[in-house]
């Protein structure tokens, strides 16, 4: 379906089973009808405000897998730019949440595999972007973080932190108690934290929480050998 005063610009992509002229007919049926709102509703109510009704067009037709026709061309038009209505990826029918077989993704896939969208395709897209929300100025945002600041409730209660410390031991718990252990840090990654963290200094009671920390998360404390690797890198970058 499209707006009559621009044809071209498709809106819905949908299947039938029904001739064409009678499947819009329901469309508009119950957006009259119904008190519930949908991208593909207001727009309809939207246009019979303005006195006028859509147009309807037969782009494919057959017998078999129409969920895969209909994910190709909701996923052509969107690919191509276009703004769409269609709440969902199609395939589902009047099943909002219809999950999709995998024969069809390897359809879906096969069918849009390597295809990148046009200049014309990249610059409907932007079109149909602009304009859905405000832009907000640099003075807008600092308005915004000034009215945010001190407000109570954005910082998290005593309560909500300790909860979430439980969470987050328990978690850890579990995972050592199925026999998980850390992945080894590789030399190279072992080098970038050294670099990331050099010349950032950081008190004792700072150093002795991380020290906490890691012992409870662990389980296990650096080995000799660890320990001399680590004082090497650090003499290493100290220049020494």
């Amino acid at each position: 379906m499209s707006d009559p005063r621009n044809p071209s610009a498709i809106r819905y992509v949908g299947k039938t089973s029904s001739l064409v002229k009678k499947r819009l007919g329901e469309h508009l049926a119950y957006a009259r009808k119904t008190k519930r709102t949908s991208h593909l509703v207001n727009w309809l109510r939207q246009l019979m405000a303005e006195g006028v009704l859509p147009v309807i067009a037969l782009i494919d037709k057959g017998i078999g897998d129409w969920e895969a026709a209909e994910c190709f061309w909701i996923a052509q038009y969107r690919q191509q730019g276009y703004d769409l209505c269609n709440a969902t990826d199609g395939g589902e029918g009047a099943s909002p949440g219809r999950v999709v077989s995998q024969e069809t993704r390897a359809k879906l896939a096969a069918a849009n595999l390597g295809k990148k969208a046009s200049d014309e395709a990249r610059q409907r897209m932007s079109a149909a972007r602009q304009g859905r929300g405000p832009v907000l100025t640099a003075d807008s945002y600092a308005k915004m973080s000034k009215t945010k600041t001190g407000r109570p409730g954005l910082k998290p209660s005593p309560e909500t932190v300790a909860n979430r410390t439980a969470k987050i031991r328990l978690t850890w718990a579990k995972k050592k108690s199925e026999g998980w252990k850390p992945t080894p840090c590789s030399p190279e990654g072992r080098a970038r934290t050294i670099a990331a963290n050099t010349g950032r200094p950081r008190s004792a009671e700072v150093k002795a929480k991380i020290s906490a920390t890691k012992r409870e998360r662990l389980g296990y404390v650096l080995s000799a050998g660890d320990r001399d690797q680590v004082s090497v890198d650090q003499e290493v970058l100290d220049g020494k």
